[in-house]
C-alpha cells in the first residue's frame, strides 16, 4: 500500500482526509486526518430483512451508507476518490445517489474475476456509466478496463508506486 500513501501524502492544495474500515501499519504509514467507519450495532432482524427478504446491497444493510454520507457532509467534501475497483463496486449505491461527483483507480487485482460478487462485470459497468473520471495504473490495465465497458474518454493513466 506504499503506493497509495505516497500518492496521498504528496497532495497539494486540498484538504484530504482519508476513510477507511480499519487502520494498519500506522507507525508505518502515518497520516492525521483519518475516519474509521466503525461497526454498526445493528437490529438482526432488520439486518435479515433488508439482506434476505429486500435484497439491498452490504453498504445498506451494514449500516455503512448513512454513517459514509454523514463522515463525507461533516468534513464538506467535494469529491470523493475511491481506491481499488471492487470497493467502488460495494460503493455503488452510495455513488449513484451522492450529489457530488467520485473517481475511481484500479490497481490491477481489481480487473480479475470475482466469483463472490455476483454479476462483478455487470456490476463495473454499472459504476463506469457512475464516475466521470477513471484511473489506471498501467496501459495495459487501461486496456483491460475497456475490455470490461469503461469508455475510452472516462480513462486516465496514473501511475504509481
Amino acid at each position: 500500500m506504499l503506493h497509495i500513501y505516497r500518492q496521498v501524502k504528496a497532495l497539494r492544495g486540498v484538504d484530504t482526509f482519508v476513510v477507511t474500515k480499519e487502520v494498519q501499519n500506522a507507525e508505518r504509514f502515518p497520516f492525521d486526518d483519518i475516519e474509521v467507519i466503525p461497526k454498526r450495532r445493528t437490529n438482526l432482524l432488520v439486518h435479515g430483512w433488508l439482506k434476505f427478504v429486500e435484497r439491498r446491497p452490504p453498504i445498506v444493510y451494514r449500516g455503512e451508507y448513512q454513517t459514509l454520507d454523514s463522515l463525507l457532509e461533516r468534513h464538506g467534501a467535494d469529491l470523493m476518490h475511491i481506491y481499488f475497483g471492487h470497493t467502488g463496486v460495494h460503493l455503488l449505491p452510495f455513488i449513484e445517489q451522492w450529489d457530488k461527483p467520485c473517481v475511481v483507480s484500479f490497481h490491477g487485482a481489481d480487473v480479475a474475476h470475482k466469483p463472490e460478487i455476483k454479476d462483478y462485470p455487470g456490476k463495473l459497468r454499472r459504476l463506469f456509466n457512475a464516475v466521470p473520471l477513471v484511473f489506471a495504473r498501467s496501459q495495459s490495465l487501461a486496456d483491460r478496463l475497456i475490455q470490461l465497458g469503461c469508455p475510452p474518454e472516462k480513462l486516465r493513466i496514473n501511475r504509481t508506486g
